[in-house]
């Protein structure tokens, strides 16, 4: 298996990673990085010792810096998994090169929401301060809070990512939920679920207009009343 790890949400990019690399033992993983060469690249995947065989080989912007190109992965073994981890974009023509026979995962670029939301926690300060610094129109932002709350209570109550992705209509990538396992350590469910039930009474107030406080208002307070110490 060739996994190809790319784009401008590095945080994503390497949580990813370092999920796959972690399903192997340390000296049955190779780092390969700027110092290394193609040579290195073919002694990783040829050249098992006598006491432990290779099983997983990243490759850190070899594609970008030229090292290797479609000609050297098409027999790739597949007894292993070469993981190409790039940092930033890459050009059409190198994806296309190699898409017959590479898994490609792109992570795009984090919305400042999620700034904020990967920042929930019972520590409000930065919590408040982020979301202070939002440079988005907040009007969906009791919406999307909400959402992430539910999806901490279903991390809390057990669920796994297919059932939870079943429950809210949408997919939630591997790298998501392991975001989403450990915030979700950071919460008790006593916290939690008081919160959701505000936030659900917060959103029906807004829509039935019984307010007159914008979100950029009431989402702190809310926060305030229920998460801090």
């Amino acid at each position: 298996m060739i996994y190809l790890l790319y784009g401008e949400n590095s945080q994503a990019s390497y949580m990813r990673l370092s999920q796959i690399s972690s399903s192997v033992a340390k000296d049955q993983l190779v780092n390969l990085d700027k110092e290394h060469t193609l040579e290195d690249f073919y002694l990783s995947v040829y050249g098992d010792n006598l006491f432990s065989k290779i099983k997983v080989i990243i490759c850190r912007n070899f594609l970008s810096d030229g090292k290797i190109t479609a000609k050297h992965l098409d027999k790739f073994p597949e007894n292993k998994t070469l993981v190409l981890h790039e940092e930033g974009k890459l050009t059409e023509k190198i994806i296309s090169g190699i898409r017959e026979f590479v898994r490609i995962e792109y992570f795009k670029p984090q919305s400042q929401i999620f700034w904020f939301l990967d920042s929930l926690s019972p520590q409000m300060k930065v919590s408040l301060k982020k979301f202070i610094e939002l440079d988005f129109p907040r009007e969906t932002s009791v919406f999307v809070l909400t959402h992430r709350v539910f999806l901490l209570i279903c991390v809390k109550i057990g669920l796994d990512r297919e059932t939870a992705s079943k429950i809210v209509d949408k997919k939630l990538a591997s790298w998501q939920w392991e975001i989403l396992k450990r915030q979700a350590r950071l919460f008790t469910l006593e916290q939690l679920t008081p919160l959701y039930k505000a936030l659900v009474r917060l959103d029906l107030a807004i829509k039935k207009g019984v307010t007159s406080l914008s979100q950029e208002a009431l989402v702190p307070i809310v926060l305030l009343k229920y998460l801090a110490k």
